[in-house]
């Protein structure tokens, strides 16, 4: 899960997971699995950065066998 700020400047979390496509349109929307739509304020690379660290937090502790046969 991440925090994001939505244009409003409301904080809500989202499960990173669930994000398929994220646009620059100016505005930077996330594109979730189910098909809605969430216009953020944050960067996409500020996102990136965010999934990388919360998939770090998650699989950093996996045994190293279990990291290159799933590319973690």
């Amino acid at each position: 899960m991440i925090e994001v700020s939505k244009l409003n400047g409301e904080t809500c979390i989202v499960n990173a997971d669930h994000i398929d496509v994220i646009e620059s349109t100016p505005d930077t929307m996330l594109i979730l699995a189910s098909g809605k739509k969430v216009m953020v304020l944050d960067r996409p690379s500020d996102i990136m950065d965010r999934i990388i660290a919360y998939k770090r937090r998650i699989f950093g502790g996996l045994p190293e066998q279990v990291r290159k046969t799933h590319n973690y």
